[in-house]
């Protein structure tokens, strides 16, 4: 199933790329860094190392429980398994605390980590890296991290201005004549 030449097989492999820990972690340092010096706080920064360090915490363990093939069907040797994936969590964590930290109330940067976060899986699965459920197991570990870091960064980081409309005043009652 692993797609290695063509247009298909160069994009592929472009994506399943951007979840590797060099580029994903370094992409997340150098966004958290302009928030560590807007805030004058190291907050930005202990989310973005609790969530690179949440990966290996959180997948090795899982890989060497799991022992499990990859696609290629070749013998795990040193290695610990495919299941779950790090490029995968890595990505979604990466991303996803970038979109935690600059995303705000906009819909726009949520759903453009959900899909740069399904091309990574997506390239992943077509190289013949991963099975499916090795990058959606990685994808749920995510998500309870995110939930953790969102609670954290909503109890430790400034709130944000709220962007709904003022409550209307109260209708004043009629007065008697």
């Amino acid at each position: 199933m692993a797609s290695s030449d063509g247009a298909l097989g160069t994009t592929a492999q472009f994506f399943a790329d951007l979840g590797g820990s060099v580029i994903a972690l370094s992409v997340l340092a150098l966004g958290v860094v302009p928030l560590v010096y807007s805030r004058r706080s190291p907050l930005p920064l202990v989310l973005a190392v609790l969530a690179a360090v949440a990966v290996p915490l959180l997948v090795l363990p899982l890989k060497f429980a799991m022992a499990r093939t990859g696609p290629d069907g070749a013998p795990l040797g040193d290695y610990a398994g495919y299941y779950p994936s790090g490029h995968a969590a890595t990505a979604a964590l990466a991303y996803g605390t970038l979109m935690l930290l600059y995303g705000g109330s906009r819909r726009t940067p949520y759903a453009a980590v959900v899909l740069l976060n399904i091309a990574v899986g997506a390239g992943l699965v077509l190289r013949g890296y991963h099975w499916a459920s090795d990058v959606v197991a990685s994808w749920a570990l995510a998500v309870l991290v995110m939930c953790a870091l969102t609670l954290l960064s909503g109890r430790f980081l400034p709130s944000r201005p709220s962007a709904r409309l003022p409550r209307a005043s109260p209708v004043p009652e009629p007065q008697d004549r």
